[in-house]
């Protein structure tokens, strides 16, 4: 795993495609990736809340970023790790510490991309501090967006989105990347956690 310096002095990550991260089996046993399109729909809860389901071809984490973009910050990540694949950092809920600036997140989206988008050992949330707004983008490649719906909407209609209810296909496969335990790795001993153990609602498969 290679990391070069970008313009502001922080390593990026250089080399490797990203993986895929969410497969379905084929009839002669060869995986193939799988997509939903671009749709999105909403859904209600027994208390009447709301929230969006989002599915989405590719570049997860630029749609994370134009969706949380207007929030006032600071900001929150939590990488929900569920699958060991570093000897050294055990599963678990771990917390950020408050991220000030918006371009923190994307600096931090940029170099950890690989990881972020393709690899199912995961769920990944970005949150505002003040609950202005939650997105939680979980290893079937769905993304949950709680807050204002409206506006979200809105946006993924400009991107071509289409309202359309889908479910997560079964059975399917959920990539673990050996060449991105360098990188995850990196991402865990650079950063300020707050680790929690698993919730039971974490573990899905």
């Amino acid at each position: 795993m290679k990391f070069l310096k970008n313009l502001l002095g922080q390593d990026t990550l250089v080399d490797g495609a990203i993986p895929p991260k969410f497969q379905l089996p084929e009839e002669k046993g060869t995986p193939h990736n799988f997509d939903y399109g671009n749709l999105f729909y909403r859904s209600t809860f027994v208390d009447l809340s709301q929230r969006l389901v989002i599915g989405m071809q590719s570049g997860h984490l630029g749609l994370m970023e134009e969706l949380a973009k207007p929030w006032r910050g600071p900001y929150r990540r939590l990488f929900v790790y569920m699958e060991p694949k570093c000897d050294r950092w055990k599963p678990g809920r771990y917390a950020s510490e408050a991220i000030e600036s918006f371009e923190d997140v994307v600096l931090f989206h940029e170099r950890y991309r690989r990881l972020l988008e393709g690899d199912g050992c995961h769920h990944y949330w970005l949150c505002a501090e003040d609950a202005e707004g939650t997105l939680v983008y979980d290893h079937h490649n769905v993304i949950f967006a709680y807050g204002d719906l409206p506006r979200y909407e809105s946006t993924l209609r400009e991107r071509g989105f289409r309202e359309q209810e889908f479910s997560v296909p079964f059975p399917h496969g959920h990539t673990f990347s050996a060449g991105n335990r360098p990188l995850l790795a990196h991402m865990l001993s650079r950063h300020k956690w707050d680790k929690s153990p698993l919730e039971e609602r974490d573990d899905y498969r």
